[in-house]
């Protein structure tokens, strides 16, 4: 053989075998590079499904406080009892009778406190009726346990109408904290 063509095939092979390990290499690389991708991927995936859930967590939570503060304006706390009093006693001045509060009891015998309140309405018997029907839709879960309603002796002045007397006792949901509920949970 003609030394010429041996250069030539050794040439030849050695160019074959530098491109074939070149190609070997190159495909392990991509390999490399196709898994780290899928890896990525993957992580990428499951953060967006985490933020995902977070977001739609902090969209509830959201809607819960805002419930949470409608509930919440419905029920006595401890330092809205004066205030709470202070509604009874307006709504029977503004339908014409008066009322006065006997006693107020907080109740903590139930998987819920409430508050135990004694009221006397006096007036006309429309005033005593239309301030029991204010008391029962005034802005707090209100619930009347017991009603009572007495006839005064009519002065013996035929002009004077009879005085009535209601007395009520209601029950109302009341909270001896107002500490608002905090997350213990870390971002």
């Amino acid at each position: 053989m003609n030394r010429s063509v041996i250069i030539q095939l050794g040439v030849a092979c050695a160019v074959l075998l530098v491109a074939g390990g070149g190609y070997w290499w190159w495909s392990a690389r991509v390999a490399q590079v196709q898994a780290a991708v899928a890896t990525l991927s993957t992580d990428i995936s499951t953060k967006q499904a985490a933020l995902a859930r977070a977001d739609t967590t902090r969209t509830e939570l959201t809607a819960l406080t805002k419930d949470e503060a409608a509930m919440g304006a419905y029920i006595v706390s401890e330092s809205d009892i004066v205030t709470f009093l202070g509604v009874l006693e307006s709504t029977g001045r503004a339908t014409g009778a008066h009322v006065s509060v006997v006693s107020v009891t907080p109740q903590h015998t139930t998987a819920h406190a409430t508050l135990s309140v004694s009221v006397k309405v006096t007036g006309s018997f429309g005033a005593v009726m239309r301030t029991v029907g204010a008391i029962e839709n005034v802005p707090y879960y209100v619930v009347i346990n017991s009603l009572s309603l007495s006839a005064t002796q009519a002065p013996t002045n035929a002009r004077a109408a009879a005085s009535w007397d209601a007395s009520l006792t209601l029950t109302t949901a009341y909270t001896a904290s107002t500490t608002p509920v905090t997350s213990t949970t870390t971002p």
